[in-house]
């Protein structure tokens, strides 16, 4: 298998980046502010993109941390920047060609390349027990 962006999980499995999309979390939201209803369809509608982008496969949406904005009436927001990662590795059962998994996560920036995100972000993934295996 290829290997861009190798990412060592802490169960010491390898896995690798097969496509990356990264989007402003509230992009497109024109007027309100954000509530638990709309942050709940917010990341529905991530797992929807991904599906739309690259198929529908297996998909982890790692919980975000959901901050409390102080104002007039409080309101939870999520993190700027919604992640979304297809990684495959090596089967798990040896009569497949390979396993996959896509991760959808939250962060606050993107200042860091794609490498570091997920290696911080994925290193606790139980690959096993969320991604599935795949013939082409």
């Amino acid at each position: 298998m290829p290997s861009m962006t190798p990412t060592l999980l802490r169960t010491g499995r390898r896995v690798n980046l097969n496509a990356f999309h990264a989007t402003s979390t509230y992009g497109g939201v024109l007027e309100g502010r954000p509530n638990a209803k709309l942050n709940h369809q917010l990341m529905a509608d991530a797992v929807e993109a991904t599906a739309r982008m690259w198929g529908r496969r297996a998909t982890l949406v790692v919980p975000p941390m959901i901050e409390m904005v102080d104002g007039q009436v409080p309101f939870p927001r999520l993190p700027s920047w919604t992640c979304m990662a297809w990684m495959m590795s090596d089967a798990m059962d040896d009569r497949y060609f390979g396993s996959e998994l896509v991760v959808i996560w939250y962060q606050h920036d993107l200042d860091v390349g794609i490498a570091e995100l997920l290696k911080a972000h994925l290193a606790d993934v139980q690959w096993e027990a969320q991604a599935t295996d795949w013939d082409p």
